[in-house]
């Protein structure tokens, strides 16, 4: 039994642009960060042929 975990980060947001670390407040992608999310989706989609057991996010 090949058991595996995937381990990714979010894409590019608007604090990361800023230097903003840490805090109590969400921060939206930016256009290139949703890119990075929907190659990132279709990376994982390919590697694990859409059968995976759990996604924690």
């Amino acid at each position: 039994m090949l058991n595996e975990l995937i381990l990714l980060r979010h894409g590019e947001s608007e604090h990361m642009l800023k230097g903003v670390v840490g805090g109590w407040t969400n921060s939206t992608l930016t256009p290139h960060g949703i890119t990075q999310a929907k190659q990132t989706a279709e990376w994982i989609t390919e590697k694990t042929g859409n059968e995976f057991t759990k996604a924690i996010a």
